[in-house]
């Protein structure tokens, strides 16, 4: 098993060097910038554990992060030791570098430990076994980006937690149920993004002790026992006492803890106590205890309902969400003639279509691989209606590469290829000519989309000069300015929804029509900032963001330092004159 997780290592170290090759993290976004900001405020004193304030953000209260402090833990402590050695700055830059790489290690044990459990690959000779690792890490390699030095946002972890939740329900036993609890409340209280594929892995172990499955019981009590008790623990641990007992809707808090741990007890004493009965009995207890585990969260906390962008108004949904391609699903991006993401997918769902013969025939002997099987399909579905799934999908679908091989040479196989080939050909055919004759829509190319740059090319060194204030900026350039401006410069835009207020005053403040609303929208800056566009292109729209991003000046508008920045443009606000 070590000589496959070495295997995987390797590999998806290749994968990442071809990547960082041009001397850039491909996949290094916003929230690793946003993260890196976290841990440093963390890590400098500024912040407490359980404060997860950013004071350079201001809505106009402080900003309030979402994430939780257990992925910034290791970041923190790494550079806590190696600080003594390069000083506080570069310890976290390396443990920027380090962690990361760390965790992927851990992946890649964590894929031979799930190769390994299956009958069909415990006879195979090592160098077979090292090829079909080869095959599955390959296949994974638009995921591997989230454990490229410096990418430090949190899917690492989701994917690790994900994967582990594979392990536990493979394995059937009451360890496997241990281990599905356990990553369930760490994924949970790391993000919500895995609550829907935690659910599917909750409900199938239901389901299979329903129908008195063999075991399920076992790994069912297991399971809730361990997201109950896992759950209080990390909440008390990364949340604190105040964070259980107020409601976030976007975060775990308490109507997140008071579902994972009365589901949890739920489903730990069904499994000890309701096992003698019949199946109808079953589903009745079971409808009872899940209804009043969910009325009880429901009563409690009803603003939950509308889901985690409740607060986001509709002109910051028009204006910033729906503009975001992560969002949307895969007819979205089809749509807007985003085809790199149509190969991934075909490749996904014939891998689906060829696995399916395999699992079901193990069903009986090895239950848990059909419940794995579920969770990698639910997080490809997912993937169609919403495009964020397309790392789970694509770190867990490859793994069942294995069955599909082990099929195919048992007895039969001349008859399932023809089958198997026929149905991924009207796949592929179905796919391709849905992609063909769908008409395509104009995404983009809108003034407000150039809110969204970064302005990469500006001289964001000479900020050091500027006097502390307030910064009026499009969401783009809200990092930048934070990150140049060392704690002396504070915005109210940047690209996440709890900075929904923020980004209202912003589109306000830029885009209005209304003077009265502008001169509002501006009263509580000392400065806008914008990235103007290059000479000679051209972007149709009025107003003043219009006016600044085309090089021209507003009423009420200071430039400082004109040119000095280009293509930022920094101005002062006279109050008094501004319109």
């Amino acid at each position: 098993m070590l000589f496959q997780a070495a295997i995987a290592f390797l590999v998806a170290g290749a994968i990442l060097l071809l990547d960082l090759s041009d001397g850039h993290v491909l996949m290094l976004d916003v929230d690793d910038r946003m993260r890196a900001l976290q841990i440093r405020l963390l890590s400098s004193g500024q912040a407490g554990w359980f404060d997860l304030s950013i004071p350079a953000v201001r809505l106009p209260e402080v900003y309030v992060s979402p994430w939780s402090r257990l992925v910034d833990l290791p970041y923190v402590a790494i550079g806590w030791m190696l600080a003594p050695l390069m000083g506080d700055a570069e310890a976290l830059r390396l443990a920027f570098s380090v962690w990361p790489l760390t965790m992927l290690a851990v992946f890649s044990l964590l894929i031979a430990v799930f190769l390994q459990r299956p009958t069909v690959t415990r006879e195979w000779r090592p160098a077979r076994a090292g090829l079909i690792v080869c095959v599955v890490t390959v296949m994974m390699g638009p995921a591997l980006g989230d454990f490229s030095p410096g990418r430090i946002d949190h899917h690492n972890w989701q994917l690790i937690a994900m994967v582990c939740i594979l392990i536990g329900l493979q394995r059937f036993d009451s360890t496997g149920g241990l281990l599905v609890g356990l990553s369930a409340a760490m994924s949970l209280v790391v993000g919500l993004e895995c609550l829907p594929l935690i659910v599917v892995a909750y409900g199938a172990l239901v389901i299979c002790w329903l129908w008195r499955v063999p075991g399920a019981e076992v790994i069912m009590g297991a399971s809730g026992l361990g997201v109950a008790v896992a759950s209080l623990l990390f909440g008390l641990l990364l949340v604190g006492p105040n964070g259980l007992t107020a409601a976030a809707c976007d975060s775990f808090s308490a109507p997140f803890a008071l579902a994972a741990v009365g589901a949890g007890a739920m489903l730990f004493c069904l499994a000890r106590w309701g096992g003698s009965r019949s199946i109808l009995p079953r589903i009745v207890m079971f409808i009872a205890a899940a209804a009043a585990v969910l009325s009880l969260v429901v009563v409690f906390y009803p603003e939950c309902l509308d889901g985690p962008y409740a607060l986001i108004d509709p002109s910051v949904r028009v204006n910033w969400l729906d503009r975001i391609q992560q969002e949307h699903g895969l007819l979205f991006q089809l749509l807007a003639g985003a085809m790199s993401v149509l190969p991934i997918v075909v490749v996904l769902c014939i891998v689906a279509v060829w696995a399916v013969p395999g699992v079901w025939h193990r069903r009986q002997e090895e239950p848990g691989m059909v419940l794995a099987f579920v969770v990698a399909l639910a997080a490809l579905v997912a993937t169609m209606l919403e495009l964020r799934y397309a790392r789970f999908s694509v770190a867990l679908m490859p793994l069942f590469v294995p069955v599909i091989i082990s099929e195919l040479q048992s007895a039969g196989r001349e008859a399932k290829r023809p089958i198997l080939l026929a149905s991924s050909a009207l796949l592929i055919g179905g796919l391709l000519l849905t992609a063909l004759v769908l008409p395509r829509q104009t995404v983009g190319g809108e003034i407000v989309d150039t809110m969204r740059t970064a302005c990469d090319q500006a001289k964001f060194s000479a900020l050091v000069q500027l006097p502390p204030g307030r910064v009026l900026a499009p969401h783009g350039l809200g990092l930048p300015l934070i990150e140049a401006g060392q704690g002396r410069l504070q915005v109210a835009a940047i690209p996440f929804h709890r900075a929904a207020p923020g980004l209202a005053t912003v589109f306000t403040a830029f885009l209005s029509d209304d003077v009265a609303a502008r001169r509002n929208a501006a009263e509580n800056f000392d400065y806008v900032a914008v990235c103007a566009l290059p000479p000679g292109q051209a972007v149709p729209g009025g107003g003043m963001y219009a006016a600044l991003i085309h090089g021209r000046g507003w009423p009420g508008l200071e430039e400082w330092l004109p040119g000095s920045l280009w293509p930022l443009r920094i101005f002062r606000i006279d109050h008094a004159h501004f319109r």
